[in-house]
């Protein structure tokens, strides 16, 4: 056993077994360290003559090292654009390259904070795999063609300059028959005849080019943008341009690589979605990285495991560099050269009145329930309830006691080029019988007492006298039913008569044109349509009672229920409708589905089944039960 080992060579730090390509020292941070201080203090016993030869043996070792390990591929190929300096990787740039080269990981999602080397990271990585193989075909897909031609100019001048390129790949040189592409948008680079597309391309997601074309690796560098993020319906088509034009160009085998690398910018943009399911590395400016869905096998030395965190509804790893370590508070930056903790507090307070952007653009945190109109713990609350009922799923049909109304928000053209067409239906239960609820209007605490109870003099949280309470009813509204789609005026007629009969619902349309329109719709299909008409203002969407915050506020005080399932998963529809809540802002396009929502909640208030809002026992306008049975 022990002559086995010695011929296994062992690092002369650690004693962990090199691999084949590791000469007395092994690749953790720590023993490069130490051989690099070992280094040293021999050269300086060294002659000239001996320190050029062997800087010659060390340049031809790392050279055959390159041909196989991104990391020494990029310390001897890539320069820094600044100084033409040949690049170190730092720490956090190697646990990337190795995540993304592990075997298990050819479909895989990176999520790195703004300025720590996405752009050099995708070029060079796109360098190094053509250097294996000069047949693959790949592509730089951004936002913008502008943005993709970085990589792509990175890999494009490296291939025509970089002598140190030669050292690796001698064979890598540019194209020589006519016809073949040679520019800043596309490279061929010399190889067998026969292969129609190019070597390297870069694309923006709208291009039309890339339909046609099979590819061997897809490297996404910055898809996202303000543009393409701010509504959910954006973020849909950015997802659904992904999966349309991209993820199905890859060629179905096991070489094939598909690699998102991006800033976050959004709980639910295209990034965070498919981080839920492939292999995702998420990093952090102050030094944590998260690491989900990864194979159990990746295990890189440069990572300690802290702990756990969930991320998105997935659990995820909770990682620190070990080139950080000994780092008992968790402090230490991720890259220090870059941003020390100076320069993110600097960071930090040029980004004081828009804290979430901050939290997106350095700690890759698209989370921003500070400044959210609809909270995350409101959601929580009404989904806690409705598990507690045993709403678990929506309803295919509804015959009981509730009053139910469905809302409807209407894009006629069936094309998707427009919004959607959503259905929303809920029901309205009356639960006085069982207490009544108030809230302190000093402290906003929500007070819960049970029938026949006598109402509290004082708040138990900030002991304001009972006449600062408010009551609330505890009537609750149970989502039934959510649909949501492009289907011509024919169909939306029949799916609406379809929701009034199975549900029993009273309905409501958008406005007044659209509601003639499908009257006339429906006359010709020989039926009448029982709907009213409900005409929106930008008034009456930002109001507090009535408008879209009426809805936010019913859920703050836990009266929405939200179907889920005993882990907290929606279903679909209830997803999209959940994120078109914690996403809103009044200056952007109200959510397709939230618009339905609101219309068929003014509809209830508007009908007497549900009140405007919190009003105070003596303010008018607080409806009766006698009033609410003459509106019924």
């Amino acid at each position: 056993m022990q002559n086995l080992k010695a011929a296994q060579r062992c690092c002369c730090s650690c004693g962990s077994v090199l691999a084949p390509l590791e000469n007395g020292w092994c690749s953790r941070p720590r023993c490069r360290t130490r051989a690099f201080e070992d280094a040293s203090e021999r050269a300086k016993t060294l002659s000239d003559a001996d320190r050029v030869s062997k800087a010659r043996n060390a340049l031809a070792a790392k050279a055959r090292r390159a041909k196989t390990n991104p990391v020494d591929f990029f310390e001897l190929v890539l320069r820094d654009e600044s100084t033409n300096r040949h690049v170190t990787v730092p720490p956090h740039q190697r646990v990337l390259l190795s995540f993304i080269m592990h075997p298990k990981h050819d479909k895989c999602v990176v999520i790195l904070p703004i300025g720590t080397g996405k752009t050099v990271s995708c070029g060079g990585l796109g360098l190094f795999l053509l250097s294996q193989n000069p047949r693959v075909r790949g592509v730089f897909v951004s936002a913008t063609q502008e943005q993709a031609k970085k990589p792509l100019l990175l890999v494009r001048q490296a291939i025509e300059s970089s002598a140190e390129l030669r050292l690796i790949a001698p064979h890598l040189l540019p194209s020589r028959r006519s016809g073949e592409p040679w520019s800043d948008i596309k490279i061929t680079v010399d190889r067998p005849a026969g292969i129609k597309d190019p070597s390297f391309a870069a694309l923006g997601i709208d291009s039309k080019e890339i339909q046609g074309w099979r590819v061997d690796y897809a490297i996404v560098d910055d898809l996202l943008s303000v543009e393409n993020t701010a509504t959910p319906e954006q973020r849909q088509a950015t997802y659904d341009k992904f999966f349309g034009q991209v993820a199905n160009r890859m060629e179905p085998k096991l070489a094939s690589r598909l690699c998102i690398l991006n800033t976050t910018w959004h709980n639910e943009d295209y990034v965070n979605r498919v981080a839920r399911y492939w292999p995702a590395l998420r990093m952090s400016v102050e030094g944590d990285i998260y690491v989900s869905n990864a194979d159990d096998a990746w295990s890189p030395p440069e990572l300690y495991v802290v702990g756990s965190k969930m991320i998105q509804n997935v659990k995820a790893e909770w990682c620190r560099l070990t080139a950080h370590a000994p780092d008992l508070e968790k402090k230490k930056p991720l890259w220090s050269e870059r941003y020390s903790r100076e320069e993110i507090e600097r960071q930090r307070l040029k980004y004081v009145h828009t804290p979430g952007l901050f939290k997106k653009f350095f700690l890759s945190d698209a989370s921003d329930d500070e400044s959210a109109f609809c909270k995350e713990e409101f959601i929580e609350r009404c989904k806690a309830k409705a598990r507690d009922e045993g709403i678990w799923a929506l309803a295919p049909s509804y015959n009981g006691d509730m009053a139910t109304f469905t809302g409807v928000d209407l894009a006629v053209t069936p094309d998707k080029k427009g919004g959607e067409t959503s259905f929303f239906t809920f029901g309205v239960q009356n639960s006085k019988s069982i207490g009544f609820e108030f809230i302190c209007m000093r402290c906003a605490r929500v007070i819960t007492i049970a029938s026949g109870a006598v109402r509290p003099s004082a708040c138990p949280g900030c002991s304001a006298p009972g006449s600062e309470f408010t009551e609330v009813s505890r009537e609750s509204y149970v989502i039934l039913d959510i649909e949501s789609g492009h289907w011509d005026a024919l169909t939306i007629v029949a799916k609406l008569f379809a929701k009034i009969e199975l549900f029993r619902s009273y309905a409501a349309v958008e406005n007044n044109g659209q509601q003639e329109f499908l009257i006339q719709v429906a006359q010709s299909m020989g039926r009448s349509l029982p709907i009213r008409s409900f005409t929106t203002t930008q008034q009456g969407k930002a109001h507090p009672w009535m408008g879209v915050a009426g809805i936010f506020f019913e859920m703050a005080t836990g009266r929405w229920r939200i179907p889920n399932d005993m882990k907290g998963e929606c279903p679909e529809p209830v997803r999209h409708f959940v994120e078109a809540c914690t996403s809103y802002t009044p200056q952007h396009h109200t959510a397709d589905v939230l618009m339905a929502s609101f219309i068929a909640r003014n509809l209830a208030i508007g009908l007497g089944h549900m009140n405007a809002g919190p009003r105070g026992p003596s303010a008018p306008g607080q409806l009766t039960q006698v009033q609410r049975a003459l509106r019924r």
